[in-house]
């Protein structure tokens, strides 16, 4: 991974797909994966593989758990900057409350927003889910 994005980017390029977002961006630049090492990440934690627990380890949890399992990967890999990855609060377009990870990608300039259902290890386009809140 050797595209780097600065804050102001990712600043932009998430606005640019969730307007009316609140962001909460801690660093000043991010790696950028491709799609296909994102859902290779996605893939191999262990995070899907929980079973389910109303109000105990929901889908809230699963969001942080798998950001947490992305920053703890970065640290043991070297990375040299932090994955633009992070957690986010949604509602989906059917009106349900969710929470999902949130990632960009250097691989489709026209749309390099992309959801991570952490329950099941999943990449989504963007435009299923009407976001409120992305930290990262």
């Amino acid at each position: 991974m050797n595209v780097v994005y600065s804050f102001a980017k990712v600043q932009v390029l998430l606005h640019r797909q969730y307007p009316d977002a609140q962001l909460i961006i801690s660093d000043a630049e991010y790696l950028i994966p491709t799609e296909v090492y994102l859902q290779y990440l996605a893939i191999t934690s262990y995070v899907s593989r929980y079973k389910y627990a109303a109000s105990v380890f929901d889908c809230d949890k699963y969001a942080l758990i798998l950001h947490a399992w992305i920053v703890q990967e970065g640290y043991k890999q070297k990375w040299i900057r932090p994955l633009a990855f992070g957690e986010a609060r949604t509602v989906k377009k059917k009106g349900v409350k969710h929470a999902i990870n949130v990632a960009l990608v250097n691989d489709d300039n026209e749309t390099p927003v992309r959801i991570i259902e952490p329950q099941t290890a999943t990449l989504l386009m963007p435009d299923r889910f009407d976001v409120s809140i992305i930290i990262m």
